[in-house]
């Protein structure tokens, strides 16, 4: 475990010392230091969810010459980038490598282009992303950073046809979460009245109520022959699995709340773009979760993955705008909460990444 918490305590080190004004003028610095190190961290590693099977996949595709499809439940795009590194480099953890280090580069791009404290946005991405996806599940981050690249631009100019066909192009060929997004994304800019937000909040504590007769009904409404009836199907039933309440539901509801409230106090709801876009689709993520917890459990999770990213941005603006006590709150809270996401994987690491492997031993 010794790797992990030496990965962990660089990263929670560089986020607090971030919250100092002294040292932002060496982001950039800090930020592609932590990008090489995280880089080799998961890009070197021998473990992890899903090492196995992509291990596998790797090993059945042909060479980009003879190239056809191999599994229909992986993305094509992602298919065809896998059998051209396998063309070139004929090596798994070369792959992987490469395949970590598009991820990890792109997330720095983002943060150091949106976030007014790039390392401190990072980090809060590795808090719930590093081990999990980048180490694990690594098709579905790789689509949501490649989203947000593409279509934050053409969003900000409320070009919303645009950024509707990049992020449905993006789901189809690399992670079908993405086309969640593409439902959503283009309504994100929306300055949304109290009245609606309250609708919207009863519209997803009625579908926990009526979750059972929500569960037949889409059985009834969505054709067998949709493209993503067997994935519907699939996590309503054998990947669904039993609901309790977790502190997780507590966490979401409770950055949602407080994200809200001081995003409305310093009216950067109203004034701030950027941080509404990130606002309304963090809101929208939240309610969708909640909305598809009895149905679909790993749906609600997973699916909202791409929404949940956006707290990475709107805590870095709320601390920079906030006053006196309110940032001092905000700072401690953000380091706090970071902290917790690191030390509830050190605690109890899954089977699969203890201890930590790396192809470099």
């Amino acid at each position: 475990m010794l790797p992990y918490y030496i990965i962990t305590a660089l990263l929670l080190i560089a986020g607090v010392v971030s919250l100092d004004q002294k040292t932002r003028k060496y982001d950039f610095v800090v930020l592609l230091f932590l990008c090489v190190i995280v880089t080799i961290f998961s890009g070197c590693r021998a473990c992890g969810w899903d090492y196995d099977s992509y291990l596998a996949h790797f090993k059945s595709l042909p060479d980009i010459l003879n190239f056809s499809r191999t599994q229909n439940t992986m993305e094509a795009g992602y298919e065809v980038f896998a059998s051209f590194c396998k063309s070139v480099f004929h090596n798994y953890n070369a792959f992987l490598f490469i395949f970590a280090a598009i991820n990890v580069f792109v997330i720095g791009c983002l943060c150091r282009k949106y976030s007014p404290n790039p390392v401190l946005s990072f980090v809060l991405f590795c808090g719930f992303s590093l081990f999990g996806q980048l180490m694990g599940q690594m098709r579905q981050p790789q689509a949501i950073c490649l989203t947000y690249l593409i279509t934050l631009p053409l969003l900000i100019r409320n070009m919303r046809w645009r950024v509707a066909i990049w992020t449905i192009v993006i789901g189809v060929l690399l992670h079908k979460s993405s086309l969640l997004m593409a439902i959503l994304l283009p309504f994100a800019n929306i300055r949304y009245s109290d009245k609606t937000c309250a609708i919207a909040a009863i519209v997803c504590i009625v579908s926990v109520v009526t979750s059972s007769m929500l569960t037949n009904l889409l059985y009834i409404v969505v054709p067998k022959g949709f493209y993503l009836y067997d994935t519907m199907v699939a996590y309503m039933t054998y990947l669904s699995q039993k609901v309790s309440f977790t502190f997780g539901m507590l966490e979401r509801v409770g950055l949602l709340v407080l994200c809200w409230y001081y995003g409305r106090k310093y009216k950067l709801y109203d004034r701030n773009i950027f941080f509404r876009i990130m606002m309304n689709l963090f809101a929208m993520g939240v309610l969708i979760y909640f909305s598809f917890m009895q149905i679909a459990p790993e749906f609600a999770s997973r699916g909202t993955k791409g929404l949940y990213f956006c707290i990475i941005f709107i805590l870095p603006i709320l601390i920079k705008n906030a006053k006196r006590r309110d940032k001092s709150f905000l700072s401690i809270f953000t380091i706090l909460w970071i902290s917790y996401l690191y030390i509830t994987f050190l605690i109890n690491p899954p089977e699969l990444y203890n201890p930590y492997l790396s192809v470099l031993d």
